[in-house]
């Protein structure tokens, strides 16, 4: 097959067009899976493709969805646009062989960030692991997570959700064509993306999609668990835009620039008045989310797959640290307090006690972070390791020296460049400066060999490993990932534990 050949797909819609990495990988930019959300589909579910007839070049990325940038962020030259449902493929394309699937879905507080990022692209992991990389941009922020069905029947709830499933039809309908399993996919995600893991396991309407996960520092808690609440938020949104309630659909008309400016508000006065929660969250009470993802899997309506969860050893460090993140996990002590009455009102004195051994100066870091991360990662592997033997827990904990000093250690996101083993940008070129580039291989071939691993079989285990556990509410085994890689009790366990006792 010549080169040419090989980069011509034929999909359910028409024929795309790809091009061919450095490093011999094919690559698909840019290629849409629902009709552009634009016009009279704006703030709605997304709606199927429409044939086209030329060959649809994918060459180059496309326009993700609206939002600022924020500390984490590359600020590459991303266009901006409603019209931004597009994903990407990288595929070896081995004929006559169906790969594995692994579906990114990529974090940013369900407001920033994009399938595009430069620590996403998908080469070096299709090529180390033979598996077909597929990233995604779904709607962020009032596009994708305003909850505007109470005031408006027009608007549709969890648009950001029903992309994700629209994605992921996308991928079961057309991924064999360029040289992917549509009977193994593994979707996997980080912060708001491994929320979405967690949200996707606990849809009815996702059940069947795929077959195995993994959730990497999920940010589970983030969902408003009644319809009420996130109405109240839509309501002040559009206070802050000066839109009459009964005239919520003018919000259509407002240039991007202007909805941006009160997305940074709410953002600020929610997590002020609401800690734990983000201002643009899924919210439970319809079809996509009947019921809290947890309550689905227990019940049988979720999905019961294969599971890999974790989380990084300082997931809270960049909300102390980093000026301009928004505060939206709680780290400080009135922070915790008011979350605590609010959430756990009758033990909330005992929940703040239990942490009494932590020096007062990581006190409240810690707290933020088992609410925030650590405690919906382990909840969501001790919910599925009831039903599912093939559940496997980790904790991130490698940093360096600089990283150290600077009070961030093993932050929030950095095991994302090992896993993708993609350490080419600005971000996390500072963050790796000054460490041996054999050490920084080494710890990424052995992550990344887990994750490809269990795509391929659902066992992280492969031949260099060590034995890779797996996590049960019994014995508690979670693997650290530092610079040697061990076997151990959760350490957390007894802060996590608390929260539930």
């Amino acid at each position: 097959m010549s080169n040419t050949q090989a980069l011509i797909v034929e999909t359910q819609y028409g024929k795309v067009q790809g091009i061919k990495e450095d490093n011999g990988i094919y690559a698909w930019r840019g290629i849409p899976y629902a009709q552009p959300p634009v016009g009279s589909l704006s703030f709605k579910a997304p709606q199927p493709l429409q044939n086209w007839n030329k060959i649809y070049m994918a060459t180059s990325f496309r326009e993700v969805s609206p939002q600022k940038t924020d500390a984490l962020t590359e600020g590459e030259s991303e266009v901006i646009s409603e019209d931004c449902l597009y994903l990407n493929i990288w595929s070896p394309k081995k004929d006559g062989r169906k790969l594995p699937v692994m579906f990114w879905i990529h974090g940013g507080g369900y407001i920033n960030g994009s399938g595009s990022g430069p620590g996403y692209r998908g080469a070096n992991m299709a090529k180390e692991g033979e598996v077909v990389i597929v990233t995604i941009n779904y709607r962020l922020g009032p596009w994708g997570f305003l909850y505007l069905k109470d005031l408006d029947k027009s608007f549709d709830s969890n648009v950001g959700i029903r992309d994700q499933i629209a994605a992921l039809k996308w991928v079961k309908g057309n991924i064999e064509a360029f040289g992917g399993d549509s009977e193994n996919i593994t979707i996997f995600g980080e912060s708001a993306g491994g929320a979405s893991i967690i949200n996707l396991l606990g849809s009815p309407i996702a059940k069947g999609l795929f077959h195995k996960a993994i959730a990497e520092s999920p940010s589970g808690d983030c969902i408003y668990k009644t319809p009420d609440m996130a109405s109240d938020v839509a309501k002040r949104f559009l206070q802050l835009l000066e839109i009459p309630e009964s005239k919520a659909d003018s919000i259509k008309n407002l240039p991007l620039s202007i909805l941006l400016d009160a997305v940074d508000k709410i953002v600020i006065e929610t997590a002020e008045n609401f800690p734990g929660n983000l201002a643009f969250q899924p919210v439970i009470g319809d079809d996509i989310l009947p019921i809290h993802p947890l309550r689905a899997i227990k019940e049988g309506s979720g999905s019961r797959v294969p599971l890999i969860a974790g989380f990084n050893e300082n997931e809270g460090s960049i909300y102390e640290v980093l000026s301009g993140m928004p505060q939206v996990m709680p780290v400080t002590e009135s922070k915790i307090r008011m979350y605590l009455q609010q959430n756990y009102p009758d033990k909330s004195d005992q929940i703040y006690d239990a942490y009494r051994d932590i020096d007062i100066s990581r006190k409240h870091v810690e707290m933020g972070q088992v609410i925030s991360i650590i405690g919906p990662a382990t909840r969501i592997a001790e919910t599925m390791s009831a039903y599912i033997s093939k559940v496997y827990m980790y904790h991130f904990k490698w940093a360096t020296d600089h990283l150290k000093s600077i009070g961030l250690g093993c932050f929030h996101s950095l095991e994302i460049p090992f896993v993708f083993n993609n350490f080419d940008y600005a971000f996390v070129k500072e963050a790796i400066q000054g460490v041996d580039e054999k050490e920084i291989q080494n710890l990424s071939h052995h992550i990344q060999q887990a994750w490809i691993s269990f795509a391929h079989t659902g066992s992280p285990n492969y031949k260099e490993s060590h034995f890779w556990e797996s996590y049960n509410t019994t014995s508690r085994l979670i693997i650290t990932f530092d610079n040697e890689i061990f076997t151990r009790k959760h350490p957390k366990e007894k802060y996590v534990k608390v929260f539930e006792e």
